[in-house]
């Protein structure tokens, strides 16, 4: 996967990604694991060339206290955990 963001206004309850995104899956669930060991379910939906990530982000955004400015990756889960979670978040 691979994104990188720059935290916005109106990115609390929802984190809405522009880019190019593969012509798979349109919408689902992602189980993601975050640099303390929690699992979050992110729900997201891709269309017309923009991915929304919905579900637990908002408690996850609320848990690592982010603001307008701060900067997230999400990326593959190569770890050993990757039977857990197949995507990992980290504040960069």
């Amino acid at each position: 996967m691979g994104i990188r963001k720059k935290i916005e206004e109106g990115d609390s309850k929802k984190l809405t990604i522009g880019g190019t995104f593969s012509s798979g899956k349109q919408r689902g669930k992602m189980k993601v694991e975050d640099d303390r060991g929690g699992i979050w379910t992110f729900d997201y939906k891709v269309s017309n060339n923009t991915m929304v990530i919905s579900g637990d982000w908002c408690k996850f955004f609320q848990s690592y206290g982010l603001q307008v400015g701060n900067r997230i990756a999400i990326d593959d889960n190569y770890e050993y955990r990757k039977s857990v979670a197949e995507y990992k978040i980290e504040v960069i």
